[in-house]
């Protein structure tokens, strides 16, 4: 599948929702990166990166990411979801 740029940079964020410790919610969006990794070559280390307001005070914290498949191809409308606690 080849797509466009503005495309393509829809496959490289995620929507993040966090619930706050004090009841509210905070909903936002990260990207992603890849890190270099100092002491092994030629290895990287995959971040998502947020702006400190999304999660600041956050007890659970849901990201909605976009799924590929076995050729690494986005599936459009297909998401998967990893949520965190303890962090």
């Amino acid at each position: 599948m080849n797509l466009l740029p503005p495309e393509q940079l829809a496959f490289t964020t995620a929507r993040i929702q966090a619930s706050l410790a004090d009841g509210g919610t905070s909903t936002g969006t990260g990207y992603f990166f890849e890190f270099p990794h100092l002491s092994e070559a030629n290895t990287t280390i995959p971040l998502l990166v947020t702006n400190k307001h999304v999660v600041d005070g956050a007890t659970t914290i849901t990201f909605h990411m976009s799924r590929a498949d076995a050729s690494g191809n986005p599936m459009v409308g297909t998401f998967v979801q990893l949520q965190m606690t303890d962090f």
